[in-house]
This record gives C-alpha cells, structure tokens and sequence, in this order.
C-alpha cells in the first residue's frame, strides 16, 4: 500500500468515525446544549486530531468502516438506542455533564476575580484530568485517588463536585496533593499529550524550535547567504 492509498483510507475512516460519534450523540438521552456543542466541535475537528483521539482511547476505527459502513444509520434504531442509553449510563455521563457544567463556571468566575488557588495550567490540568478520567482504565483509577485525597464522598456527588468544592473553599493542600499524584501517574501524561493536541488544534499552543546539527556544505551555506542578504535577482528562483 503506498503513502497516498494509506493516508486515504485513513481520512475515509476517520470520516466514518465521526459521523458514527455524531449519530451516536444526536440520539442520545442529553441535554441539547451539550449535544449542540459537541456536535459542533465534531464537524470542525481535523482528520489528524480524530485519529489522535482514537488511538489515545485504543478505538481501531480502521478495522470498523469497511465491515460496518452503515453505523451511523444503526445508531437510530431501537436496539442502537438501548446500546447508547446503557452505555452511557453505565459510565455516567448525564451526571458528568451536569456536573462539568457547574465546574467550568465556577473555574471561570473564579478565574475572573483572580481567586484561583493554584496557577490556571494546573487547574487545566486538574479538571482534564478528572473530565477525562472515563475514558481509561488509568483515569479511573486516578478519579478513585481524587476522591480520597479531597475527602468527600457524598452520595450523589460526581468527583467533578467534590473538586468545584475544594476550589470553592480554596482547599489548596488537598489541590496540591491531587497535582502530584496526577504528575505521578501514568494518566498524567496521557492528559498532558491531549492538552497539547487541543492546543495546537485550536492554534494556542507554545511554539517549538528545533535546532538540528549536520555537515556544512556549500549549497547550504548559500541558503543562509540568501536568507540573511534577500539572495539576488540574478538567478531564476529569486
């Protein structure tokens, strides 16, 4: 198979992908102001970044285009619908969503007053990580460490609560123990590689310069020449 077949069938699959996620989310039992905006953020997303997400969840959507090309049209059925309802429930999203909600507002407004109790990447890091911590057998193993270190475990409370509490209260030694043990844990650098994938996407992530060393040769110093002189109208590629 050569490059160009490759990178085709990859963006044919990840296109695959993403209308079976947005069938998925157009029948499912959430709120329509989540499924707006995730439906939304899912038809600007760029083929490289669906990939990435797929991989980081393990999900071989390669494997599933060419067998099950009508997915998305299953989504809408009766069986796909009790599918999507028991999944969902069974990892708690409705109740993670809600909860997200108030979280993002409170880090807001918190962060509008200058109270945040830690430095904002921290508190990025933070809620990512607890925002994320379905999707991987890590995250929910680090979501079980995050409700011990913040003390509370109230029925009905998701963890997002109990850390929008913690921030509320400026409970900053629980914080802080909680950002250690997230930069001690595998998951950590999972979170870590998203943020940077969603920043470079979104065009706000820090600029990377890398320097590699080689042998010097003469047309390479007339590059340099060129560069720094403007190279001259003489030759035909000026």
């Amino acid at each position: 198979m050569s490059a160009a077949t490759g990178n085709n069938e990859k963006r044919q699959g990840t296109g695959w992908f993403r209308g079976v996620l947005t069938a998925i989310l157009d029948v499912a039992p959430l709120p329509d102001w989540a499924k707006q905006r995730t439906a939304s953020a899912l038809r600007r997303l760029p083929h490289w970044y669906v990939d990435r997400w797929a991989r980081a969840l393990s999900i071989d959507y390669l494997a599933g285009y060419k067998p099950y090309p009508d997915l998305a049209e299953r989504a809408d059925t009766d069986i796909g619908r009790d599918i999507i309802n028991c999944y969902l429930e069974a990892h708690g999203v409705p109740t993670a969503i809600t909860s997200l909600r108030r979280l993002v507002s409170s880090v807001m407004k918190l962060w509008r007053t200058g109270k945040l109790p830690l430095p904002e990447e921290v508190i990025e890091h933070q809620v990512c990580a607890l925002a994320w911590s379905a999707c991987t057998p890590d995250g929910m193993e680090f979501a079980h460490k995050a409700r011990t270190i913040l003390g509370r475990d109230e029925p009905g409370n998701h963890v997002l609560d109990d850390y929008r509490i913690a921030l509320e209260r400026s409970e900053t030694d629980r914080l802080q123990r909680l950002d250690n043990a997230l930069i001690a844990a595998p998951f950590g650098k999972w979170v870590k590689e998203r943020l940077e994938e969603a920043k470079r996407w979104l065009g706000v992530d820090t600029l990377r310069v890398r320097i590699q060393y080689g042998q010097r040769t003469p047309l390479w110093e007339l590059l340099w020449q060129d560069l720094f002189t403007g190279g001259a109208h003489d030759r035909p590629n000026q």
